[in-house]
């Protein structure tokens, strides 16, 4: 079973990668991988095959494992 957020550092940030790299490399289905670019993870281009900037999925990753949470407040 795969972690809830997958791990962004496991990204090359000067590497293309396509929508089934990117499902191998975290363990996951490709409809999840469609469903961050439906959620607005950034491509190349509109062309097939679909490709990803290694910096932009990062960031994207980085930002979905962030995105929730919230500092304590104090006492």
């Amino acid at each position: 079973m795969s972690k809830r957020y997958p791990n962004y550092r496991r990204v090359k940030t000067h590497r293309n990668y396509t929508v089934e790299e990117t499902a191998l490399l975290f363990g996951k289905h490709k409809n999840t991988v469609r469903a961050w670019l439906k959620d607005g993870l950034p491509t190349c281009d509109s062309e097939r095959p679909i490709l990803l900037l290694g910096s932009d999925l990062a960031a994207y990753l980085k930002a979905l494992r962030t995105k929730n949470k919230r500092p304590c407040l104090p006492g």
